[in-house]
């Protein structure tokens, strides 16, 4: 095994830099971590809560040796990392996982749920280099809705898309179903998708 190697399965602990509402059960950390910052899209860490567990999290964004990551609560590890403040300590091994392909033609993107956070660190890196991106975003309901202060600037020429269950934001219907009057319209070269199981076997 190689010293690189090495580093990554190493738990490094660190505190706690910054800690954001995306919705009531959402919340994005901010952790220091040189090696977790040169994470590529699609990528993942595995994040240690001290005496709890190790859960691995999709990557947010990266950038100045600083690592993002947006966690739902919904088992004990995730309920009692929710309850963490400013200055408690992590551990974090990584990053691991193969990331993204990078498209420079015409891009959709489609995310579900906590999936989005991936999808958008690739968005911001294709919104330099895609002939036009596009973005679909769903949720069960409004307030489970994140991210889309971030994604309409990325989008070309619209909005992002925006889809909920109960119809009381955006489109009354799945992530899935604006997908076919798109492709009508727009020939894609690549679609990205992430979320629920369901989702991404129907995409």
């Amino acid at each position: 095994m190689s010293a690189y190697v090495t580093k990554l399965n190493t738990v490094r602990t660190t505190p706690i830099l910054n800690v954001k509402d995306e919705s009531p059960t959402v919340k994005t950390y901010t952790l220091h971590d040189n090696l977790c910052a040169k994470a590529k899209p699609g990528q993942f860490l595995m994040l240690w809560i001290p005496g709890i567990d190790e859960i691995p999290l999709s990557i947010l964004n990266t950038g100045n040796g600083q690592v993002q990551f947006s966690v739902k609560a919904v088992g004990d590890a995730t309920r009692h990392l929710h309850k963490m403040r400013t200055g408690d300590r992590l551990g974090v091994r990584g990053p691991f996982g193969t990331n993204f392909t990078e498209s420079r033609g015409r891009v959709l993107l489609v995310g579900g749920g906590t999936g989005t956070a991936p999808l958008l660190f690739l968005a911001k890196r294709l919104a330099v280099k895609a002939d036009r991106l596009s973005f679909i975003v769903g949720a069960k309901t409004k307030n489970e809705l994140i991210y889309l202060d971030q994604l309409d600037p990325l989008c070309t020429d619209e909005s992002a898309i925006s889809t909920t269950e109960d119809g009381s934001y955006g489109l009354q219907c799945l992530a899935t179903e604006p997908i076919d009057k798109l492709v009508d319209r727009q020939k894609f070269n690549m679609i990205y998708t992430c979320g629920p199981e369901r989702m991404v076997r129907k995409i």
